[in-house]
Formats: structure tokens, sequence, C-alpha cells
């Protein structure tokens, strides 16, 4: 039976989200990814976005754990980036930041988290198909 726990943190959740119980393991998998992701760096916002949606994490959840962590959006040359406060720097004096935005530059745990999301959403489709 669901229930209501009070907290501290606003929660950027709809109603379906908040009683699918889905969106817990959704929100720890965008952590993984957006932490991984950025392990190597400033990372371009809009391939971000576009990776974590690939990834089943919709563009809500990810800003809702892109706040959390204190990624920072930072605009360079008319595109925005994200980085961590420790990037925030390289990001200011680098002529042109580094392009990631490509599944082929992923480390190899952010392609294990990448490869978790994919199988549970797998069987997220199986069990609706078979209740």
């Amino acid at each position: 039976m669901p229930r209501v726990e009070w907290s501290d943190e606003p929660m950027l959740l709809s109603a379906d989200e908040l009683m699918s119980g889905s969106q817990n393991s959704k929100s720890n998998s965008a952590e993984n990814l957006i932490t991984e992701l950025l392990k190597n760096g400033p990372y371009k916002a809009a391939g971000m976005i576009s990776f974590l949606e690939h990834a089943g994490i919709s563009e809500r959840t990810a800003r809702s754990v892109k706040k959390r962590l204190g990624i920072l959006s930072q605009q360079v040359r008319g595109e925005y980036w994200w980085c961590t406060k420790d990037q925030q720097h390289e990001l200011r004096h680098q002529a042109q930041p580094m392009l990631r935005h490509e599944t082929s530059q992923l480390s190899p745990d952010a392609q294990k988290v990448l490869d978790s999301i994919s199988r549970m959403r797998e069987a997220e489709e199986v069990a609706k198909k078979n209740p």
C-alpha cells in the first residue's frame, strides 16, 4: 500500500511517477550516469539530456537529479554545458570544451549502468505484456 513520507527536500515528480514506484530506480540510474559522464569533464547539456532520455530517464528526472547533485549549467559560446563546481574553471577557460556526447566515449562504468538500465526497461516491457 502506498504511503507518504515527508522530506525536507522538494520533490519534482508527477503523481504518476510517485505512484509507479520505479522513480527511485530511475533517479538512482540518472545519478549514476550523470556522475559517470561528468568524471572526465564538462558535458554538453543537450547531449546529456538526449543520452539520459535514450536510457529511459525523463528530462524532468534528469534536471531534478542534476539539481540534487549540485551540477551547474554554464553557457559557453552559445551552448549550455553541465559541469561540477570543480570543472567550472576548466569550462570557462578552455577555448573549446571537448565534445562529450557520444556513447563511444563512455567509461566502462557508465556503459555498465546503461546496460543495466536497458535490461531493466526490457523487463518492465515484458511485465507489462504478461501481467
